[in-house]
């Protein structure tokens, strides 16, 4: 490759990297958005509201708020509840269905005496 050949080599780069600079920063030109273009990004989500402590609440923004609170306050303290394996609610059931037939033979017991007195006296 001779010397004049070399030059128009290096020449036609230097113009071609020109070019796509130039024709870089002409896209970025295009690509910007209109501001009344809509894009495929949703709009940034603007601050919330400052609430104005002078003015009273509405009763039912009051009363949401409360419903709110309770919710998340019962969420709360059923999560800290520590629940009983199965082999202890068997046996707990079962002794909650033996105590309330045995009271309920004692009382009926004592209403059947009762009974037989207060029929005696009469």
């Amino acid at each position: 490759m001779s010397t004049a050949q070399r030059r128009t080599a290096t020449k036609s780069r230097r113009t071609a990297s020109t070019k796509t600079e130039d024709m870089v920063q002409a896209d970025a030109v295009v690509e910007k958005p209109r501001p009344a273009a809509s894009t495929s990004r949703p709009p940034k989500p603007t601050a919330p509201k400052e609430v104005d402590s002078s003015k009273p609440r509405s009763g039912f923004s009051l009363r949401m708020e409360r419903i709110r609170k309770l919710i998340l306050d019962t969420w709360s303290e059923i999560k800290k509840i520590s629940w009983p394996d199965g082999d202890t609610v068997r046996r707990l059931t079962a002794l909650v269905l033996v105590m309330a037939i045995a009271l309920g033979v004692i009382l009926g017991g004592i209403d059947y005496v009762l009974l037989k007195v207060f029929d005696a006296l009469s």
